[in-house]
């Protein structure tokens, strides 16, 4: 590329309109997880992610974005140590439940703390335990980088993903 070229590219990258990347994005089948961690007086925290990925089997490293405004994800990362709860086809109803503003998401989740102590919603599909290896700046979200600890499966079924704005089994996609 010459750099006429790419000038021209950034120029184009400035006008991208966000509603139109959004509507976008939400044509992409994304997975339902919900982070936790056991807050500094061990009350269990919690978010939903809905850009969960594996990044790498040696080492075993899984990756997340979150906004960096989030005091949950505040709270999460001074921890150091978190779960991935990978969410049943069932269980949107904690999707939203992790993603409201509500103080106590735990309220009506059925819990029991897993290894380190870190919570594991009961249901979930599988089970990540991961320390934070890094952290990359991403515009207003962070790039999480966890390194796998643990892993455990607890049921066969459909996992629940998002996608055009609303959820999903893969097998209905």
């Amino acid at each position: 590329m010459t750099t006429e070229t790419l000038v021209a590219a950034d120029a184009a990258q400035k006008e991208v309109d966000p509603a139109a990347f959004r509507a976008t994005m939400r044509m992409i089948p994304t997975p339902v997880t919900i982070v936790t961690a056991a807050g500094p007086d061990g009350a269990p925290l919690g978010l939903t992610i809905g850009s969960f990925v594996s990044v790498s089997l040696e080492p075993t490293l899984v990756s997340f974005c979150v906004m960096k405004s989030s005091f949950t994800w505040a709270a999460i990362r001074s921890q150091g140590r978190f779960a991935v709860n990978v969410l049943a086809s069932d269980q949107a109803t904690h999707c939203r439940n992790f993603s409201s503003a509500a103080a106590d998401r735990f309220d009506h989740v059925t819990w029991s703390p897993g290894p380190h102590g870190l919570p594991m919603v009961e249901g979930s599909l599988a089970w990540l335990t991961c320390e934070i290896d890094t952290v990359h700046e991403a515009g207003d979200h962070d790039l999480v980088i966890g390194r796998v600890l643990a892993v455990e499966t607890s049921r066969d079924s459909d996992a629940l993903v998002f996608v055009r704005g609303g959820f999903a089994a893969p097998a209905s996609l």
